[in-house]
């Protein structure tokens, strides 16, 4: 009867909710420390053992049975065994993840039905990264390292996390890592950042006005790398988007980096057409 119930349920979902399901219940059956192990894993974009150890104990999914608070699997071992799983892979000169389309499901579900626990964890998360990268920046101050050494990379992971976290008191530390980035000319970090925060932004995980900060990040990083025309197309995307979509603000703050980026270009007649035809009719 209970099998019966079963097939019945997954007969009616789509086929997104199938896979999530499926990949879910997977996770589900696995033993209780690695099933939690799993369900931290997927929030990671990599991890290591010592990353698993510094999300450890932060939230729980609820439906895993026989977690008590006596852990008795190592991080190294956790990893291991994490590693082995068939959609586990290895992310180059990091440690390993989970396919992209397993991260994805679980991830999906984590936002809908745990989402608490998915925010503990990548409050934890950013916590991580941002430890090791003060703590190298702080290390360079002290002459123990070369600048070059530290690993800006980690503020990707901070970003990606915090945002998740806390979107709104996030947000603006993002931005404020993003104009560092800018001003040290460090512009593959700062594609890193972008690409990683896109993950959010698509699957629904941030708000509107954050989207919109999204795009406005995008503009500058077109500026950096003197990609006019890129800069022109996405631009006149944001313009010709619904109110909806792009609200005036956005159109504003847009039309000003058009005419910014116009202006490095040394077009300066068009720089102008363009606020006198649209600033105006855009301002709050």
């Amino acid at each position: 009867m209970a099998t019966d119930k079963l097939i019945s349920k997954l007969g009616e979902l789509g086929e997104q909710e199938l896979l999530i399901e499926v990949t879910v219940r997977y996770l589900f059956s696995l033993p209780p420390e690695l099933a939690d192990a799993a369900f931290r894993g997927a929030i990671l974009r990599w991890f290591t053992p010592e990353v698993l150890q510094g999300v450890s104990g932060a939230g729980t999914v609820s439906g895993i049975e026989g977690l008590g608070s006596d852990r008795k699997a190592s991080p190294d071992e956790l990893c291991d065994q994490l590693r082995k799983l068939r959609f586990a892979e290895e992310y180059p000169g990091r440690g390993y993840s989970f396919h992209d389309m397993t991260r994805e499901l679980v991830l999906s579900y984590l936002w809908g039905k745990e989402r608490d626990f998915y925010r503990k964890v990548s409050a934890q998360a950013a916590g991580y990264f941002g430890g090791l990268l003060n703590a190298q920046i702080e290390r360079s101050e002290l002459g123990e390292i070369d600048p070059g050494e530290i690993d800006w990379d980690l503020g990707v992971e901070r970003a990606y996390h915090s945002i998740v976290a806390d979107e709104q008191e996030a947000i603006e530390a993002v931005g404020s890592f993003l104009d560092f980035l800018l001003q040290e000319r460090k512009l593959g970090t700062y594609h890193a950042v972008m690409q990683a925060l896109s993950e959010h932004a698509e699957a629904g995980r941030m708000l509107p006005d954050s989207q919109g900060r999204l795009k406005l990040w995008r503009l500058q990083e077109a500026i950096a790398n003197y990609n006019i025309t890129g800069l022109e197309t996405m631009t006149s995307e944001i313009l010709q988007a619904p109110d909806a979509g792009a609200p005036g603000w956005l159109k504003a703050e847009a039309t000003y980096q058009l005419a910014s980026g116009l202006c490095l270009a040394s077009r300066y007649d068009e720089a102008e057409d363009h606020l006198k035809q649209n600033l105006d009719q855009y301002k709050d």
